[in-house]
This record gives C-alpha cells, sequence and structure tokens, in this order.
C-alpha cells in the first residue's frame, strides 16, 4: 500500500474544519473520513485500499504499525478543550431545525441521562464518569500506542512519522501541509470555535480550572512540548515525498466546484435591526451567517475572492445611492448546517450621506464578482442606519 495521509482527530480540536479542507485537496472521491463512510471499530486494510487520505475520531493505535501512512493532528491547551467540549455537550444549538442542530440535541439528551450537568463542570466531572473520560488526558490517547501518557506519546514519536499543529497557531500547521506536501489550494479554514463569550461563566467556577489541570497533566506536557519547544509545529517525517505525489495536481478553489456548486439559497444573513454609522472610521457591524445548505461556506479576504459578504446603502423605497457600495473583506469558515457570527467592518470615512432618515443598509453575498441580492433577495438583511 502507498504511503496514506492518516489525520487524527482529536475532538474540539480544528477537526472538522481540516476534513473539509482535505475533502477539498483529494477530492471527495478520494477522501476516506471514519463516522461518515464507515464506523468500524477495527482497521480493515480492505476498507481504505486506495485512499491516498483518510482520518475520523480514531486514535494512533487503531491503526496497525504495518501501515505506510504520515500521521498529522492538532493540539489544543487542554483547558480550553475542555471547556469547548462542555459546552457543546450542555448548551442547546441556536437553530434547533437545522440537519447538524437535531444531531446535536438527540447528543445532549444522551450527555443528561448520563449526569452531565448544564450547571457545573466540577459536578459533571465529579459525578459523570463517561464526561470525565472525554477531558482526561485524551490527547495522549490520541498520539500514543502506550497508554494515555506524555511519556507513551513520546516512544511512539520516536517510531512513527507524524507532524502536530496546535489549535492556537494553525497557521503553521495548514503552511507545512501546503508548501512542504504539496496542497494545491490554501487552506482557508479556522478554528471552529463556539459562540462569543460562551466560556467566561464556565471559566469563573470555583475549582473548576484546578480540577481540570489536576486532570490533563498528561496533555498539558503534550501541548507544551509542540508549542513551546518546537514553537507550534511538530514534524518527524521521512515520507512526505510519497503523500505530496498521492496529491492531486489540479488544485481547485475553497468552495465548492462547478460540478457540485453550493446552493446559495440556502445561506441567509441576518442582523440586529440597527447601523451606527456616525463619525469617521472602521465600524464593526455583527451579522449572523446561517448556512442551512450541504456545503461548507468560505468568506476570503483575496482581493479575488470566491465569496465575501457586500453592502450597499439604499432609500427606504429600495432604490441604491449610487458609489455607496462595497465588499467586506473577512476570513471566515461556516460549516454545512451551522451559524456563526460575522462581523462586517465598513469604512465610514468616504461615505457622504444625504440628509434624510429613511435609509438602510443591506447586506448580501458577493460570489465570483456579483452582488446575489437581486436575484436571491432572501439571502440579504437590512438595517435602518443611525447617525
Amino acid at each position: 500500500m502507498a504511503t496514506t495521509l492518516v489525520y487524527l482527530h482529536i475532538p474540539k480540536s480544528a477537526g472538522t474544519s481540516h476534513r473539509f479542507y482535505l475533502s477539498k485537496v483529494y477530492g471527495e472521491d478520494n477522501f476516506f473520513w471514519y463516522g461518515i463512510h464507515a464506523r468500524s471499530d477495527k482497521f480493515d486494510p480492505q476498507e481504505v485500499q486506495g485512499f491516498p487520505a483518510i482520518g475520523g475520531h480514531k486514535t494512533l493505535s487503531f491503526y496497525p504499525r504495518s501501515l505506510d501512512a504520515l500521521y498529522a493532528s492538532v493540539v489544543r491547551d487542554p483547558i480550553e478543550r475542555a471547556v469547548s467540549l462542555y459546552n457543546y455537550y450542555t448548551s442547546t444549538p441556536e437553530d434547533a431545525n437545522a440537519q447538524r442542530s437535531v444531531k446535536h440535541i438527540k447528543e445532549l439528551e444522551k450527555w443528561r441521562d448520563l449526569g452531565i450537568d448544564s450547571t457545573s463542570l466540577v459536578k459533571s466531572i465529579e459525578n459523570c464518569e463517561a464526561f470525565r473520560d472525554k477531558v482526561s488526558n485524551v490527547q495522549c490517547e490520541y498520539l500514543s500506542r502506550y497508554g494515555a501518557t506524555w511519556e507513551g506519546v513520546k516512544q511512539s514519536l520516536e517510531e512513527t512519522d507524524m507532524v502536530i499543529g496546535i489549535f492556537e497557531d494553525l497557521s503553521k500547521f495548514n503552511g507545512f501541509f501546503q508548501h512542504e506536501c504539496g496542497f494545491p489550494i490554501e487552506n482557508r479554514s479556522r478554528a471552529n470555535r463556539g459562540r462569543s463569550g460562551y466560556s467566561s461563566a464556565i471559566y469563573q467556577e470555583e475549582g473548576a480550572i484546578e480540577l481540570l489541570r489536576s486532570i490533563n497533566a498528561e496533555d498539558q506536557a503534550l501541548h507544551d512540548f509542540v508549542r513551546l519547544v518546537h514553537g507550534g509545529l511538530f514534524v518527524r517525517a521521512n515520507n512526505i515525498g510519497e503523500v505530496r505525489e498521492r496529491v492531486l495536481s489540479n488544485g481547485g478553489r475553497n468552495t465548492a466546484q462547478p460540478d457540485e456548486p453550493l446552493d446559495w439559497e440556502k445561506v441567509q444573513l441576518f442582523s440586529k435591526g440597527m447601523v451606527n454609522l456616525a463619525g469617521e472610521g472602521a465600524v464593526g457591524i455583527p451579522l449572523i451567517l446561517k448556512n442551512y445548505s450541504s456545503k461548507p461556506v468560505v468568506l476570503s479576504s483575496d482581493d479575488d475572492c470566491d465569496a465575501a459578504i457586500a453592502w450597499r446603502i439604499q432609500t427606504s423605497a429600495g432604490k441604491p445611492l449610487e458609489g455607496l457600495q462595497g465588499i467586506v473583506k473577512a476570513d471566515q469558515f461556516i460549516p454545512a448546517w451551522e451559524s456563526k457570527s460575522v462581523t462586517a467592518v465598513v469604512d465610514t470615512t468616504d461615505i457622504e450621506l444625504p440628509d434624510t432618515d429613511a435609509l438602510f443598509m443591506q447586506f448580501g453575498i458577493y460570489h465570483e464578482g456579483e452582488w446575489i441580492w437581486d436575484k436571491l433577495p432572501m439571502n440579504s438583511t437590512w438595517s435602518k442606519v443611525h447617525l
């Protein structure tokens, strides 16, 4: 079997974003992911034969030593990872009707039955053994063939071709695969973070951080090794050339290919209803982008961006004002069936508004050189301009 890229997806460590990226690099038909294409409990070489890239929530020890592979993974500060996972297991999604949210709600019910406490991280760890196992040195378990310890990981690294990045600086990990492994497209994926501010109350719970540190000493040593000793990127790989040979040479864009177009009718923007454009300089306007499609939405800061947020100012009758429109350049990755907050930063320095109270700011999608709000008006959102 030729060298295979194997992604070890540690929960809550940017694995979902990297799955979307790898599916673009290799193509959906050349990419195998446990949990989507199969739910095997035992490695079957016939199941993955011929795939240049595979991955999923499987540990290093799941794969046989005989597999010719370059393993890749991202580790995260163990305290932040545990808090993020606790939030996911206890917080109801904003859009309960989305397909991904329905699955999430079922998972919430399961964890409540297991004894997780939505009011206390400490009580959840003390009273829910299943949750405690999910937040105790899990990262060492994923990267070791010798048990969930830092010593086990070190021994495994001496025997294994592996690249490890850190959640806090994904650019180094992403850049390695683009430049060293010949990935033909930039990874614009960003960490799939939860809603803003969700962790503040959790961190403030008395004894929570101390308890998490006490049960994650091994994971902390692993994270410190990658972050401090190796500057955020550990590389021990003698088979990079073999991985590069199996990467598709034609490349692509970080949006859906022409034969699998993203359904923009299922992408919608929402605003808070009021925009303050008083004064000069940059104004940040909070929006919500809801992606009901089966494809990820990628907003780019590139000049030739595939998709971005567009804006224009119009009268109450819907007539656009000449010259008062633009494009917001921002990096954002919104997975399928998910919603995310997007801040539209508009420079008001050169905006001269007529003296009228009946002005509105419309936000829509800019895609492949076109403002698509006219043909897909339901994508757009309007906010009253306040001066």
